[in-house]
């Protein structure tokens, strides 16, 4: 079993709706994930251009932060969780 399929399963038995990952980098388990609201940050995302085609509905609805952990939790972690987070990685 592997990261994704380990996340996605605690996101199906708590039927998570917000997923915040931190250094997501090229996406390899945040795209393919299947959550409702999905928010990256990463200060140097590298997402190939072919992830980002296979999981276009997956990119397109999520929140990419380009900016470091400590500058989210800072700075804007109020305005993005205001319902909280129920799964991170």
């Amino acid at each position: 079993m592997n990261r994704l399929n380990v996340i996605q399963a605690i996101v199906d038995k708590i039927r998570a709706k917000t997923y915040v990952e931190i250094g997501v980098r090229s996406g390899t388990v945040f795209l393919p994930l299947k959550v409702r609201h999905k928010i990256g940050i990463d200060p140097d995302f590298q997402i190939p251009r072919k992830a980002k085609l296979l999981h276009m509905v997956s990119f397109l609805k999520s929140k990419f932060l380009k900016m470091t952990s400590d500058t989210f939790f800072s700075e804007y972690a109020n305005d993005y969780l205001k319902n909280g987070i129920d799964v991170a990685f």
